[in-house]
């Protein structure tokens, strides 16, 4: 009975720690390296920056794998034929020399990541296409207001994507035939942009994808503490008898 007590303790000490935690959201970042920019206007002045616009930009989008779309998947039945969905985003941003522009919460379609493929219904679609942005207006101060950000990727070869599914990095980098960027900006004074060159190519734009050390559990410290101390324990037992 003398081991009985400390274990009993031991056990309620790790009953907290046990307990199920919630699921974390499958959350995912991809970083795209911007290269090639040029500005329309005193876009880079409009937005607070300092100097001469850089030609190169980071975006980062992060967005939830478990997300239900905003739509169902979509049939386009135009030249440009694919299938494609609209999906929410937790964060996109873009990094343009010391100046960070931030998007309007996802919310619909209008601030959405969007996913179409050549491959979804068994036709003869052919466009593989991934596209972030939005177009709700954003107050910069100083009477600029951001009014679109948008960035694409897309290629002919109907083999990438499945529209129902989260794209993945793979698929990303295979998309190799066309890169656009643009961020228009209003001023008093009238629209100023930044954007790759209208004929740009893919390699305007760079994915990656940020990745994060996965925590431990909330209870694995306290559930390694107390296996410890029932060894401990155990062993006395023994050595008493």
């Amino acid at each position: 009975m003398r081991g009985l007590f400390p274990t009993l303790a031991l056990a309620l000490a790790l009953a907290p720690g046990l307990a199920v935690q919630p699921a974390a959201a499958a959350v995912r970042t991809l970083e795209i390296q911007i290269a090639n920019l040029a500005e329309t206007g005193a876009f880079y002045e409009a937005i607070g920056g300092t100097g001469p616009a850089p030609s190169t930009a980071t975006a980062r989008v992060s967005f939830d794998t478990g997300a239900a779309a905003y739509s169902e998947l979509q049939h386009d039945s135009t030249l440009y034929r694919f299938d494609g969905a609209f999906r929410p985003y937790l964060g996109f941003e873009v990094t343009i020399g010391d100046v960070v522009l931030a998007t309007a919460p996802s919310l619909n379609a209008n601030e959405s990541l969007y996913v179409a493929d050549g491959i979804a219904d068994r036709s003869s679609d052919f466009i593989d296409l991934f596209r972030v942005g939005s177009q709700t207006p954003v107050d910069l101060g100083g009477g600029a207001t951001l009014g679109l950000i948008e960035l694409t990727a897309y290629d002919y070869d109907h083999t990438i994507f499945s529209g129902t599914e989260p794209p993945d990095l793979a698929a990303l980098l295979a998309l190799d035939d066309y890169g656009y960027f643009q961020i228009r900006v209003g001023t008093p004074s009238g629209e100023v942009r930044l954007e790759t060159p209208d004929t740009a190519d893919r390699g305007n734009l760079s994915f990656s994808e940020i990745t994060s050390e996965v925590p431990l559990p909330a209870g694995l410290p306290l559930l390694l503490a107390g296996l410890g101390g029932l060894g401990w324990i155990a062993g006395r037992r023994r050595g008493a008898a």
